[in-house]
């Protein structure tokens, strides 16, 4: 291939890469800091409730001896 036919497609690459590093950025995030966070055992699976407003997470694991999940709940004081 010669120079005359390479040159455009490595300009249209150029291009390309430069407008997409300008436009197809992603938005900071701040994470909270200081927060503490505390978590409790789900018994209940009719519904739980929890002393606060902000759930962060919920996970149950499998347990080795019964049916039933081990589920806990994390949330924000």
């Amino acid at each position: 291939m010669s120079i005359r036919k390479t040159a455009p497609v490595f300009s249209a690459a150029l291009a390309g890469f430069l407008l997409g590093a300008m436009f197809a950025h992603q938005a900071p995030v701040k994470a909270q800091s200081g927060m503490k966070v505390t978590y409790k055992e789900v018994t209940e699976y009719t519904g739980t409730q929890v002393p606060s407003t902000q759930v962060i997470g919920f996970s149950c694991v499998p347990h080795r001896d019964s049916s039933s999940p081990d589920c806990y709940v994390a949330y924000a004081q």
